[in-house]
């Protein structure tokens, strides 16, 4: 089973400042993101992996929904993206 660290962000469930143009920019690259993971679990050949592996990066942006602090969600976004970089090398190579 292939397993990923991936991050996320919601700013209109959390109540944030949503005028906050960094605010936008960041939920943009936190979606941008996740839909980059699911267009990519289209290469695994294996069915359950390939839910499996959907369902545990929704589970991640779903756990970090409520996360605020721009710091920490330029984090969350930076370590994700990189996580599933190197995840993409091992897809590719099965």
């Amino acid at each position: 089973m292939v397993r990923v660290f991936i991050v996320p962000f919601d700013a209109f469930s959390c109540g944030a400042d949503v005028a906050d143009p960094s605010r936008f920019v960041q939920r943009a690259r936190a979606l941008a993101l996740y839909r980059s993971i699911l267009r990519s679990t289209r290469r695994i050949a294996d069915p359950r992996t390939r839910a499996e592996t959907r369902k545990f990066a929704r589970g991640e942006f779903e756990r970090n929904r409520g996360v605020t602090d721009i710091d920490h969600i330029r984090y969350l976004l930076s370590t994700g993206k990189t996580e599933w970089e190197s995840m993409e090398r091992y897809i590719d190579g099965l």
